[in-house]
């Protein structure tokens, strides 16, 4: 299934730093308070700008949250489909292991959060907060960001584990980007997430963890029963 092409990638930088301040600004407020619980003239009010140019920079508050997503969840979502397609080039015919896969999936998160503490203060917890919010905005707009990563991981999955039903390892991949919401809300920490090293040690127990989930899900032969593998 294909991106949406309005989502395939971030609106040009616009004259000044107005634009960027509002996207500051609304990562911390949307992080903070979600998406219902923001306003656009509190964000504007944030940006240190007036509501007019809230409104000639993104339009809608919705614009405004979808270029919040898309400056942090682009640059992943594409490293995750090269990384993966480099692996599967590397592969040929063969299934990956799961535990690259998951790798593939998860480093990215890891590696761009780590190269990003020296250079800004971003709110750890908007990922958890959209992660969860309720809203039907925030809804649809998770589902378009996320479409093409699915798309590409679930089938590597499935040739990696035939045995496993497709529900099945749909549900445990939504179950690892929890934990990975989780880790990076700052709830599981390791010298406070301080370091690239503290980014490391954790991802390596959360891939292993993931892995063994993905291989020890039931089994499910042809007369549908359930077994344990």
């Amino acid at each position: 299934m294909a991106q949406p092409t309005s989502l395939a990638r971030p609106p040009a930088p616009l004259v000044g730093d107005t634009r960027e301040r509002l996207l500051d600004a609304a990562e911390q407020l949307f992080g903070e308070n979600g998406f219902d619980g923001t306003s656009m003239r509190a964000l504007a009010r944030a940006a240190g700008t007036g509501l007019s140019a809230a409104n000639y920079h993104f339009g809608s508050k919705e614009a405004l949250l979808t270029a919040v997503m898309l400056r942090r969840i682009n640059p992943v979502n594409e490293l995750r489909i090269q990384r993966l397609e480099t692996l599967e080039a590397q592969a040929g015919n063969q299934p990956l292991r799961v535990e690259d896969i998951v790798d593939a999936y998860l480093r990215p998160v890891f590696e761009i959060r780590a190269a990003s503490l020296q250079r800004d203060a971003s709110s750890p917890w908007l990922a958890a907060r959209v992660y969860s919010d309720p809203s039907d905005a925030v809804s649809k707009l998770k589902r378009e960001l996320f479409v093409r990563v699915h798309a590409r991981f679930l089938p590597a999955l499935q040739r990696a584990l035939p045995q496993h039903a497709v529900r099945d390892l749909e549900i445990a991949q939504q179950l690892t980007t929890g934990l990975l919401v989780h880790v990076l809300s700052g709830n599981v920490s390791e010298g406070e997430l301080g370091s690239a090293q503290d980014y490391e040690a954790i991802l390596r127990r959360l891939i292993a963890y993931a892995t063994a989930g993905l291989t020890h899900l039931p089994v499910v032969p042809a007369d549908g029963a359930e077994e344990q593998p």
